[in-house]
C-alpha cells in the first residue's frame, strides 16, 4: 500500500501543482487586511524555500508596520526517510529585531525538520495550532481539500489561492462555509490570475506572458477573515418568479428551483434554490439574505443533499440557498 507521502508526491507531480504567486498578487490581495493581520502569527506553509515564495517576502516587506511577532515557513521534501533524501525539510523563523524598514531571507533561522514539512506534517499542524495564527499561502491546487479540512479542525485562520470550486465542490469547504468561516477575497472576481511555474512544464496555457507567466482561470482567494465580507451583502436582482416560472425549472431530487445565474434570483421566491458557486464572488453566509443550506452535487451525503438533475439531465455543480 502506497504511504502518504508517496500519494502526497504523486499528486503534485502528476497534476503539475507547481504554481508560484506573483508579488502583485499577494500585495493586491494582502494589502486590504492589513489592519486584521496586525500584531498576529503567520505561517506560510507549502514553500520551497522563503526567497522563492512570494507569501513570505510581502510578510517580510511589511513585518514592522504590521507588528507581527514571528513568520514561520516550512518547506517540503517528499523524500525524507527513504534512500532518495538529498536533504531535510526546513523550517524558517523570523522574529523581529525593532527594525522600521523590511526583512529578508537572510534574517531567517532555519532548522531542519524530522517530519517532510507537508501541509499536513506534524510539524506544520502543530503551527496552526498556535494562537491567533493566519496561515497564508497558495497549497497545491490537488491538495486544497486536505489543507481546508485541517483548517477546520485547527481553527486557523487563513488566506489562501484556490480554485473557484474548491468551497463548495468539497465536504471540508462546504463546512466552513456553512459555519461562515470561508469566504471568497477581495481583489479576483474573474479572468486569468498569473502564475510562475518550472522551466521544464510546458506553456500551454492559453495566456503566456512575456516574462514566462502564465494565466490560470477560475482562481480565488480563500479566508476566513472578515475583512472578506466588506463587499459582500445580499441585494434584491429585481426579477421574479412570479410570471416567470419557465425560467426557474425545479430539480427531480431537491424541491427547490434552479437558478442560472446570480443575477437571476427572484427577489419573490420563498423555498430552496440551486444557484451558481459565482454567488461567493459578492455573498458569504451571514452577510444577509439566504440561508446556506448545502450544495448539490451527486447526492452524495453531508452536505451534499442531491444531484443536480432536471428532466433527467445533469446540469451544473450548485450551492443551494434556503430563502423560506
Amino acid at each position: 500500500m502506497a504511504s502518504r507521502h508517496d500519494w502526497l508526491s504523486a499528486a503534485q507531480t502528476a497534476k503539475r501543482d507547481e504554481f508560484y504567486t506573483l508579488y502583485e498578487t499577494v500585495d493586491a490581495e494582502l494589502t486590504l487586511y492589513k489592519d486584521e493581520l496586525r500584531g498576529r502569527p503567520v505561517v506560510c506553509p507549502c514553500d520551497d524555500r522563503p526567497g522563492v515564495s512570494m507569501f513570505p517576502r510581502w510578510f517580510m516587506d511589511h513585518m514592522a508596520e504590521l507588528g507581527t511577532p514571528r513568520l514561520t515557513c516550512l518547506s517540503y521534501e517528499p523524500d525524507v526517510g527513504s534512500l532518495f533524501e538529498k536533504a531535510p525539510a526546513m523550517r524558517w523563523d523570523l522574529t523581529p529585531d525593532g527594525r522600521r524598514g523590511p526583512y529578508s531571507p537572510a534574517d531567517m533561522t532555519a532548522t531542519p525538520l524530522t517530519s517532510d514539512g507537508s501541509l499536513d506534517s506534524p510539524d506544520a499542524v502543530m503551527l496552526y495550532s498556535t494562537p491567533g495564527v493566519v496561515v497564508a499561502s497558495n497549497p497545491p491546487f490537488s491538495l486544497m481539500r486536505r489543507f481546508l479540512g485541517l483548517m477546520g479542525s485547527t481553527g486557523a485562520d487563513f488566506i489562501v489561492l484556490g480554485n473557484l470550486l474548491a468551497a463548495a465542490s468539497t465536504e471540508e469547504g462546504m463546512r466552513l462555509l456553512m459555519a461562515g468561516r470561508l469566504r471568497y477575497g477581495l481583489s479576483i472576481h474573474s479572468g486569468s490570475t498569473f502564475f510562475r511555474i518550472p522551466d521544464h512544464y510546458p506553456r500551454t496555457a492559453t495566456e503566456v506572458r512575456d516574462d514566462g507567466t502564465v494565466g490560470v482561470n477560475s482562481v480565488r482567494w480563500l479566508t476566513s477573515l472578515k475583512t472578506a465580507m466588506a463587499d459582500k451583502a445580499w441585494t434584491p436582482t429585481g426579477h421574479t418568479y412570479a410570471g416567470h416560472e419557465a425560467d426557474y425549472p425545479h430539480y427531480d431530487t431537491v424541491d427547490a428551483i434552479d437558478v442560472g445565474s446570480p443575477s437571476l434570483i427572484p427577489d419573490d421566491w420563498r423555498g430552496l434554490m440551486g444557484v451558481p458557486v459565482t454567488i461567493l464572488d459578492r455573498w458569504a453566509p451571514g452577510a444577509g439574505g439566504p440561508r446556506l443550506a448545502g450544495r448539490l452535487s451527486n447526492g452524495g451525503g453531508g452536505t451534499d443533499v442531491g444531484a443536480p438533475l432536471i428532466g433527467g439531465r445533469q446540469t451544473f455543480l450548485r450551492l443551494l440557498l434556503d430563502a423560506s
